[in-house]
């Protein structure tokens, strides 16, 4: 089994929603049941590369993916999706427009995942520690003077190892442009793991929304709602762990081993896709990053 990382980066908010209602949001994102951080469930992200798999290439997609619901007894795909998991979150930040948050915990998980998929030196990695109120930048973008101030935050800044993580970040999600790049480096906020829960739970995008009537062009009586959006900007993290084809061999079939498996995913990710819900209304559309092995057997 080989595994590579995907980093899925939102270039429009993402409702990954649970249609369910919690106070005064009535739709509100799916998130981990532990830390509450807001997620994509894998089946959402597994769901739309079929569809797209499914416009590209149907023969391979039952490789990939596995046959169709009615016939899936027949055999399992060869891709295993994991959950796509908060890693980086922008907020709002009083110097440098916004700052992209993550935690000691994000960076936990980020390591570990790194290390699964064979990330050279990412066993080294050296996960800091922060207090509260305080914060680790990787550069003077965010600073009013010696403090960093996200909404109404105010957090005591000092760089620390906070360079050094903008490096693994930047290196380990290969394909991003310079632009993003750049903006990672600049922008780069550690806050303690208490900062980051609170900031997903009170600095997301929340939109309302309605429906008229077709002649009065007025709100049709209940239909004024709020959803709540992970923001533009925002980048997750999931596992791909791929076999070879479970599907039996017939006449005519291409070997579909491992290697054949993610080389399919990689063409699939080559141009952005809509996540989640919401799509004709511009919401969900993201940008994709497959790293980890390359097909020489080279990690990058």
């Amino acid at each position: 089994m080989t595994t590579q990382l995907l980093f899925i980066q939102c270039l429009s908010p993402l409702h990954a929603g649970t249609g369910q209602s919690t106070g005064a949001i009535d739709l509100t994102v799916a998130r981990d049941v532990v830390t509450g951080y807001p997620l994509l469930p894998g089946s959402s992200l597994k769901g739309s590369l079929r569809a797209r798999s499914q416009q590209l290439s149907p023969n391979t997609t039952t490789h990939v993916f596995g046959p169709e619901s009615t016939n899936a007894s027949e055999h399992a795909g060869a891709l295993t999706v994991g959950d796509a998991n908060l890693l980086l979150f922008p907020a709002r930040s009083v110097k440098g427009t916004f700052a992209f948050l993550t935690s000691p915990h994000q960076l936990r998980n980020f390591q570990r995942d790194a290390e699964l998929a064979g990330i050279a030196g990412s066993q080294k990695w050296s996960v800091p520690t922060v207090t509260q109120a305080a914060c680790l930048v990787a550069g003077d973008t965010l600073l009013v003077g010696n403090k960093v101030i996200l909404e109404e935050l105010d957090l005591q800044a000092s760089e620390a190892v906070a360079k050094e993580w903008a490096e693994h970040l930047t290196s380990t999600i290969s394909g991003l442009s310079d632009h993003d790049k750049k903006s990672i480096s600049e922008r780069l906020c550690i806050v303690d793991d208490d900062t980051l829960s609170f900031m997903t739970q009170y600095a997301m995008d929340v939109a309302t929304r309605i429906s008229l009537e077709d002649e009065t062009k007025t709100v049709k009586k209940g239909q004024l709602w709020t959803e709540e959006n992970l923001p533009t900007e925002s980048i997750l993290i999931s596992t791909l762990s791929a076999t070879a084809s479970r599907k039996p061999r017939q006449n005519g079939d291409a070997d579909q081993d491992e290697n054949a498996i993610l080389a399919h995913v990689r063409a699939l990710t080559q141009q952005p896709l809509s996540l989640g819900g919401n799509t004709t209304v511009g919401r969900g559309r993201s940008a994709f990053y497959l790293t980890g092995q390359n097909e020489n057997g080279a990690t990058r």
